[in-house]
């Protein structure tokens, strides 16, 4: 729009002179008046930037490069860049509590996995829990792993089948 519609550039200068407050405008305005200007995406990321656009998911890829594209096809000059990003760690998802759980016989004649005794979880030796992975349900009564599991608000003990998981005998 810039490069093919006055109207466009009128704007664009209008915006910069704005924010300038006063400051030397010519070196900003200049550009646009000659046309030599560049579209820089900056993309923020804590990513090693050698590997370039392969930081990005895959629909970002594909929509970076179709905009960059149609930039080319109205002769601007395009790049993108990656910035560090430098604001403090996000603590990311929560780490469950790993346990020692051991698979028990159920009251109905099943095998269960309840958490074993000794871990100030007596409230929950009688009680097995859902989520377990496939591998621990499937082990012989009396085996003990190391599980991770997370309690809900209603102090349900939970897993999830691709939570980590350590057999201990």
């Amino acid at each position: 729009m810039i490069e093919v519609e006055e109207e466009s550039r009128t704007k664009l200068k209008q915006l910069l002179i704005d924010r300038l407050n006063g400051n030397d405008q010519d070196a900003y305005l200049a550009p646009i008046e000659t046309r030599d200007f560049k579209v820089v995406f900056g993309i923020i990321t804590y990513k090693d930037k050698r590997r370039r656009s392969k930081n990005l998911p895959l629909f970002s890829r594909i929509n970076l490069m179709k905009v960059m594209r149609q930039l080319d096809l109205v002769k601007t000059p395009s790049a993108f860049a990656f910035i560090e990003d430098r604001s403090p760690k996000k603590g990311g998802h929560p780490k469950y509590q790993p346990i020692m759980v051991e698979v028990c016989l159920g009251d109905a004649g099943r095998t269960e996995v309840r958490p074993a005794a000794g871990q100030r979880l007596d409230g929950y030796i009688n009680k097995s829990f859902r989520g377990c992975p496939k591998p621990i349900r499937e082990s012989p009564i009396g085996t003990r792993f190391k599980l991770a599991v997370k309690m809900s608000d209603k102090g349900e003990l939970s897993s999830h089948h691709s939570w980590p998981f350590e057999r201990l005998n």
